[in-house]
């Protein structure tokens, strides 16, 4: 990846929980479905999601309102520490207040080995960011983003980073959507108790 493709601002593009804490904690979902209530991180800024692969990293930012997902450009995989550097100076650049990493879950909700990884690649971006993160199950965003480009014709060939970036999409838009609607569920228990 040039230096020219770290810069573009976000492209405009187009469910689930588990997460890490402020200043390097890490917080999840109960592995094996004995899932948690989400505690969503609710301070002023953007989001920044990765979709963590092996040799790519797909991303995704919020609006500063926190309600529409744009796809960023993928990065190219390069060494952690270089990971690790773009994606704080990433965050910096955007002014961003949580960072959503995708959790590869099981299809069971177990956590695998991929999810272990995850969660530790996590921990290490939170203590060098400086930034919340928090884990957020990622089960089927490759298959969803898959189906949407196929729906749209894209060709096969011209596919690669395309899915990294709408999976991030997918799985910040989920996040999104979920965190609005606790909101929503909290606003309407504090009116009722007035």
């Amino acid at each position: 990846m040039t230096s020219e493709d770290r810069n573009q601002k976000p492209a405009t593009a187009l469910s689930r929980h588990a997460g890490i804490s402020r200043a390097g904690g890490v917080r999840s979902q109960e592995p094996e479905g004995k899932q948690s209530q989400p505690q969503f991180h609710r301070s002023r800024g953007r989001v920044l999601a990765i979709d963590l692969g092996a040799r790519r990293m797909g991303l995704a930012l919020s609006d500063p309102l926190g309600l529409t997902a744009q796809g960023l450009p993928t990065a190219e995989r390069r060494n952690k520490r270089e990971d690790m550097n773009y994606l704080k100076s990433l965050a910096r650049r955007h002014e961003v207040s949580l960072i959503l990493v995708g959790n590869p879950l099981n299809m069971d909700g177990s956590a695998g080995p991929p999810s272990a990884q995850a969660r530790a690649f996590a921990a290490e971006l939170a203590q060098r960011a400086g930034v919340a993160v928090e884990l957020w199950d990622e089960r089927l965003t490759s298959v969803e983003a898959h189906a949407m480009l196929d729906a749209a014709g894209v060709d096969k060939v011209k596919r690669r980073g395309r899915v990294d970036q709408l999976a991030a999409t997918i799985l910040l838009q989920s996040f999104l959507d979920t965190r609005r609607g606790q909101n929503r569920q909290t606003r309407g228990t504090d009116a009722d108790d007035r």
